[in-house]
């Protein structure tokens, strides 16, 4: 049985996740943005501390700032570590 968490986003680990990082869903994004108490503008980004089974892990989120001829209506963040 699984127990259930206190937890703003859950993802099941790949291979992606353990070497890059991970993209977040525009939905929780709007989380992220109250919880950090602002939305980072494009090409901006913040340190940020995750926590995982009672332990703390350095990591960075960022509004990626693509090429502008992509011409994208949502932002991309994606938690670096």
């Amino acid at each position: 049985m699984e127990k259930a968490g206190n937890y703003v986003y859950k993802k099941e680990v790949d291979w992606s996740l353990l070497h890059e990082g991970l993209t977040l869903p525009v939905d929780i994004q709007v989380i992220f943005g109250i919880i950090m108490g602002k939305f980072l503008p494009r090409g901006a980004s913040k340190n940020i501390t995750l926590y995982l089974d009672g332990k703390s892990y350095q990591a960075k989120i960022t509004n990626v700032n693509f090429d502008p001829k992509h011409k994208r209506l949502k932002d991309t963040l994606q938690i670096r570590f």
